[in-house]
């Protein structure tokens, strides 16, 4: 985003309450279509929308307060959580044929008896989210942050300053972390914390009346590569665990997983060098 004045901050408040309750209504939206159709798309599209409604809930906490926001973020954030299993089968399911080997079939099978099981599973938990009482709370939540611009007219800017810098931090600390590239855990942290920096910054675009810079797309590569990353090893979980899976099979699956895998981490190596992430705030 290029350097210009920030709008008026009760301008940015309102600007913020439109976005949630826009977000609000697009998990709803989503909601909706996974139990009517279940498909690949939506079921990502929806986990997705819950993690931006947290962020966008995150950055209202100082007006909206603290408790309150914990009351409505939890239940999205255990939306977001057991989304995660769904996904993972999801992803597997489109990559595994891609092999193009025979052996894996058994795989494949019991992947999508799985997939049919969590499905089931979800449906269930998106029949009982307590929609009417979070819209409730929500729009208490929206009127609270319209009426805390009087008392905060002053510090919002400080508000989004603070979050900014907040989230860079910890992306920060771990890029200092020394064989960063190799070692899974610190990795998924990282890719956690690049994408809350990411939402931030497209919600801030949004707030703003912008659109979103180059920076989103730096870490939207990052975000993407570091997926890629992550999908393999849990890929190469479920074939480790796949015991109705030949041996030869398993092994011959496992190498090209392996193979992919390194060249991932070489192109993250590359990455953090040529494209490094520093700190930035509306540029």
């Amino acid at each position: 985003m290029e350097k210009r004045a920030l709008p008026a901050p009760q301008a940015l408040l309102e600007a913020l309450t439109h976005a949630l309750g826009n977000q609000w209504a697009e998990l709803l939206r989503l909601r909706q279509a996974v139990l009517e159709r279940g498909e690949d798309e939506d079921i990502h599209d929806l986990r997705v929308a819950s993690r931006r409604l947290r962020a966008a809930l995150e950055l209202a906490a100082p007006g909206i307060g603290q408790q309150k926001v914990r009351g409505l973020r939890w239940p999205v954030r255990e939306l977001t959580r057991e989304l995660g299993q769904l996904r993972n089968l999801d992803e597997a399911r489109n990559y595994l044929p891609g092999l193009h080997d025979e052996g894996i079939a058994p795989l494949t099978a019991t992947l999508e008896q799985r997939r049919r099981h969590e499905m089931h599973r979800i449906r269930h938990l998106l029949e009982d989210l307590p929609c009417k009482r979070l819209t409730r709370k929500l729009q208490q939540a929206v009127e609270r942050l319209l009426l805390s611009g009087a008392d905060h007219h002053h510090t919002v800017v400080g508000w989004l300053s603070d979050r900014n810098l907040t989230l860079y931090r910890s992306i920060h600390q771990l890029l200092q972390l020394p064989e960063l590239a190799e070692h899974a855990e610190k990795r998924h942290r990282l890719r956690i914390a690049i994408k809350k920096w990411r939402y931030f910054n497209e919600l801030l675009a949004l707030l703003c009346g912008r659109q979103p810079g180059q920076l989103v797309a730096r870490l939207k590569h990052y975000q993407t590569l570091l997926g890629d990353l992550n999908d393999r090893e849990v890929f190469q979980e479920m074939v480790q665990d796949a015991a109705a899976l030949p041996v030869t099979v398993r092994q011959r699956v496992e190498v090209v997983i392996s193979g992919q895998h390194r060249q991932l981490i070489e192109q993250f190596r590359q990455l953090m060098k040529q494209q490094p992430l520093q700190y930035q705030f509306m540029a």
